[in-house]
């Protein structure tokens, strides 16, 4: 008898629902936000800045004024990103901290697309809140000194703000100037970031009006009335940005000079990137192009199923929403063909993908929204949920200990976390060896000004003199002789050289005929002023330290080293 009574009340509880908090969504939320966070942190503390960080160190580090700065801006960027660079400078050169705004900028996408659907969505919340934390536009951008890092918040914020307002013209509710202002104004901000913004609002902007007239067509001088608003302020915003294009027209077209052609092997890497299952941005490295291939094919038919279900079941969504989706797709798709038609026109290429982040950033979205209706309709399938399930498992297992563990260190317990210091070790060689007296060189010899900028940086104009005038003189024989008097004070010569030089492969990979020319030039020079060689302090990771002393007494020896170095 008391075996059946506790057979009943077992019975009963199990039969019990179970009480579910209606802030779960929340809870999955804060564990995304925090794995966002830690695998972001792993490249930011461990990884060494690399050469485009550098050079943006290097370039806001010049003795150039804000004012100038403004009115003619540096390399081929807008002037924001620049001055705020130079803004951090002026309260420390630590690492952490000028990378710092990057991280929040990414982890701030996280927040953005959870609370942009959180009310009415929160399926759609959660697995975009999944997709931007394992995103790797998102993770790859999150650590680096760039103007990429911060714009994919500019990104993500200006969408929300955009799709507010359209949810607010369906709800038959006039949009304020003020309220476009604030859009516009990011658009501005993002535009002096970097001119890639500029090409994908203005597309943003057309696609908006062709888009909007087809979903909105009944409430059709509501949407009239805010695209209006919308065109007239962005007027001002693209005039200035074209005045600055045309200003830097010839820096862009020498900078650009090096960007591979357009490919399919970029092309599908770049798919397979924006669609979160690989980290294929360096189209200039031969990789398996079989691999970007199908995983982009894998992405493209994922979309297509998707979307198919998105339009059978659009009656469940808002106009809103289906207009966010299409644009997001439209944009894609145009501001890819844009930019290879540029490339085109220009007689240069522009197809470097991962540059284009503020497309990805809106792509995440759209493809995020459709990837919710494909989820949902397999949880209602035992059998599919079973086959996508596991497939779903394999692809996140690759990404993260093939991808993400190739490329990037995790924040603790990674062993390899040291082959992401190339330069942590060379300086811990370097450093002891500069003394009073030492002239420091490297090689390729472009590396010199970014090193000094940085490691050097209350050094420079002191220990980069001789360095100074070997460059001058390898691509300039008529340099006069009293160009080398200041330099025979020396008593040491410290070489740094990049592995990359050494291998006849990865040298021809990475510069031109002629680069290789001058570095060639510069090494003999030296090794004359060193008596004929130089002594091999440390091979590091992915560099080489070479020193020699070099000690000048007599007007004899003066007139000597002269002739050796000519």
């Amino acid at each position: 008898m008391n075996l059946r009574q506790s057979y009943k009340k077992v019975r009963a509880r199990l039969n019990k629902p179970v009480l579910i908090s209606k802030r779960w969504p929340d809870y999955v939320f804060v564990f995304f936000l925090c794995l966002g966070i830690f695998l972001r942190l792993g490249p930011l503390v461990h990884k060494d800045l690399w050469q485009d960080e550098l050079f943006s160190i290097s370039f806001a580090s010049k003795e150039y004024s804000p004012l100038l700065h403004i009115l003619h801006p540096l390399d081929d960027r807008p002037p924001l990103f620049y001055l705020f660079v130079k803004t951090q400078l002026l309260f420390s050169h630590d690492k952490i901290f000028l990378r710092l705004p990057s991280l929040l900028s990414s982890t701030a996408v996280i927040a953005i697309v959870y609370v942009m659907f959180r009310k009415k969505h929160p399926g759609i919340a959660l697995t975009l809140t999944a997709m931007a934390t394992l995103s790797p536009y998102l993770i790859s951008f999150s650590w680096q000194v760039r103007d990429y890092g911060l714009m994919l918040s500019i990104t993500a914020l200006a969408i929300y703000i955009l799709y507010q307002q359209l949810l607010q013209i369906e709800a038959k509710k006039k949009i304020s100037w003020r309220a476009v202002s604030v859009y516009v104004l990011l658009t501005l901000i993002g535009c002096l970031l970097n001119y890639i913004y500029f090409v994908y609002s203005f597309i943003l902007l057309f696609m908006l009006g062709v888009l909007g007239v087809w979903l909105f067509r009944k409430k059709n001088l509501l949407f009239a009335d805010y695209y209006r608003k919308l065109f007239l302020l962005h007027i001002p915003v693209f005039s200035l940005v074209f005045q600055y294009l045309l200003i830097q027209r010839q820096t862009i077209e020498v900078t650009t000079a090096w960007i591979p052609s357009f490919s399919w092997q970029a092309l599908t890497g770049y798919i397979a990137t924006i669609g979160g299952v690989s980290y294929a941005f360096e189209t200039i490295l031969k990789k398996d192009e079989f691999t970007y291939l199908f995983q982009s094919i894998a992405v493209v038919v994922v979309l297509i199923i998707g979307s198919v279900l998105f339009i059978k079941q659009r009656k469940r969504y808002s106009r809103s929403l289906q207009l966010l989706v299409w644009l997001s797709f439209s944009v894609f798709i145009v501001t890819t063909t844009a930019m290879y038609v540029l490339g085109k026109l220009t007689h240069t290429s522009l197809f470097l993908t991962k540059t284009f982040v503020p497309v990805a950033v809106f792509f995440l979205i759209g493809y995020g929204v459709v990837l919710t209706g494909l989820i949902k309709k397999v949880v209602t399938n035992s059998c599919l949920l079973l086959i996508v399930g596991s497939t779903l498992g394999a692809v996140l297992s690759y990404q993260v200990t093939t991808e993400y563990l190739y490329n990037f260190p995790l924040l603790l317990g990674d062993e390899q976390a040291e082959n992401h210091q190339s330069y942590t070790d060379a300086m811990k060689v370097l450093l002891p060896l500069i003394d009073e007296g030492t002239q420091l060189v490297i090689l390729p010899h472009g590396s010199q000004p970014l090193i000094m900028d940085y490691y050097f940086y209350d050094k420079k104009g002191e220990i980069d003199r001789f360095a100074t005038f070997l460059e001058t003189k390898a691509t300039n024989q008529d340099v006069p002789l009293n160009h080398v008097r200041p330099y025979i004070s020396m008593r040491k010569v410290v070489l740094l050289s990049n592995s990359t030089i050494f291998s006849p492969e990865a040298s021809t990979r990475y510069y031109l005929p002629s680069y290789l020319k001058t570095i060639v030039k510069i090494r003999t020079m030296i090794e004359a002023a060193c008596g004929g060689k130089l002594k091999l302090v440390q091979n590091t990771s992915q560099h080489t330290i070479e020193m020699c002393e070099v000690m000048v007494k007599r007007s004899d020896q003066v007139q000597k080293l002269q002739q050796q170095i000519l």
